[in-house]
């Protein structure tokens, strides 16, 4: 978790952006909103949990109208992406689930 500055969730045109630092944020439906830290750091735990094992691609070619979705994580000194197209890995609904915890947390 530490050295993160930002993740990136992109699926079926929407996109949530989490900025981590001294002052976070989330920008959801071009909303930005200032979030306390405590409450991001609970977030990145899970997340970093959850994508643990993930491999970087996940495609299905098979599919010829599929949803595509994309994680960022942009690092200090990096950047990793994990994209896919009609395939998914076996636990990407907890990544759902906790961005649909924090998306409420935020807008309450």
């Amino acid at each position: 978790m530490i050295g993160i500055n930002k993740i990136i969730y992109e699926y079926n045109n929407k996109l949530l952006i989490i900025n981590v630092g001294k002052k976070c944020s989330v920008i959801y439906n071009n909303i930005n909103y200032d979030v306390d830290s405590k409450i991001v750091w609970s977030y990145l735990q899970s997340f970093t949990d959850i994508i643990f094992n993930w491999k970087d691609k996940y495609i299905d070619n098979t599919l010829l109208d599929s949803s595509k979705w994309r994680v960022v994580i942009d690092y200090i000194d990096f950047r990793k992406e994990y994209i896919g197209k009609g395939d998914y890995p076996n636990n990407f609904n907890k990544l759902e689930d906790i961005n649909l915890m924090l998306i409420n947390e935020v807008i309450k």
